[in-house]
């Protein structure tokens, strides 16, 4: 697990960048660029999130961040 202080500013583009790849359907890979996929994968090491998974992740941000 990954723990990172951001900055407001960094939060909420970080957050932004989230819903954009999301709202862009990303998480199907036919969709990706290689460049895209490759860091969505760590060069093929993980999975990448679904829509399903990004969701739950913003979700789990924004509750994090108001607690």
């Amino acid at each position: 697990m990954l723990t990172i202080q951001l900055s407001e500013k960094e939060f909420h583009t970080l957050l932004a960048a989230l819903r954009y790849y999301q709202q862009r359907k990303l998480g199907n890979s036919l969709l990706r660029i290689d460049a895209i996929h490759e860091l969505a994968t760590n060069g093929g090491r993980v999975r990448a999130l679904t829509a399903a998974a990004i969701d739950e992740l913003c979700e789990r941000i924004n509750t994090s961040a108001s607690a």
